[in-house]
């Protein structure tokens, strides 16, 4: 089944303490006419709206500029790409749009530390080893659709913090936090086959086994 979803990641430039991912459907893009992508401290970050027939509007925050650049591009490219965003005059990364699989393929083949620089995040992190286990697992469990909320499915927001990631169920809520500080955190997580999103927090699958 062909998607009908743009998937967005950035951090943001105004609080600085997450990376967004955030799923966004064509469909909700047309008959909105504009969709606006906001982190939880309330500062806008993106905005994603049809222009023409055939193309597709993005403004996206640059913090160095202090204003939203623009990108345009066709909704082949928004569905079928990693499209890698950035400030035209500075050349600083913005973030990343487009399809979740061809996304998640380019980060997992990077690591945190080019990821940090990408998103000026040096320094951020408490445990970078750590956190980057913790993260490229996630993103192949992801990439293989084995994160899943209990009640609604597929459709997730990550935040990735110092020494935690926030995974949530952006309908229902559904969803807590994968510690990335300690030895002990990664092995948890590279062992997990799966992850199912719930009102009390995450399960982690292991063969037929839970564990919250």
């Amino acid at each position: 089944m062909a998607t009908t979803d743009v998937f967005f990641m950035a951090r943001c430039p105004r609080c600085g303490e997450v990376i967004l991912h955030r799923k966004v459907s064509i469909f909700t893009i047309q008959g909105q006419g504009k969709v606006f992508i906001s982190c939880d401290c309330g500062f806008l970050i993106c905005a994603i709206a049809p222009q023409g027939k055939k193309h597709y509007a993005v403004d996206i925050w640059s913090d160095c500029c202090e204003e939203p650049h623009r990108f345009v591009f066709t909704l082949g490219q928004l569905l079928k790409n990693s499209l890698a965003l950035a400030c035209s005059r500075t050349d600083i990364h913005l973030g990343y749009l487009g399809d979740r699989r061809s996304i998640l393929a380019e980060v997992i083949d990077r690591d945190i530390l080019s990821l940090s620089e990408s998103f000026s995040l040096w320094g951020f992190f408490s445990a970078m080893e750590i956190i980057d286990g913790v993260l490229k697992r996630l993103y192949v469990l992801m990439s293989a659709g084995k994160v899943q909320c209990h009640d609604c499915g597929e459709d997730l927001d990550v935040r990735i913090y110092r020494d935690r990631i926030g995974v949530c169920c952006p309908h229902c809520r559904n969803g807590g936090f994968l510690l990335a500080a300690k030895e002990q955190d990664l092995l948890l997580m590279q062992q997990a086959e799966g992850l199912i999103l719930r009102k009390d927090g995450i399960n982690m699958v292991y063969g037929n086994k839970m564990k919250s």
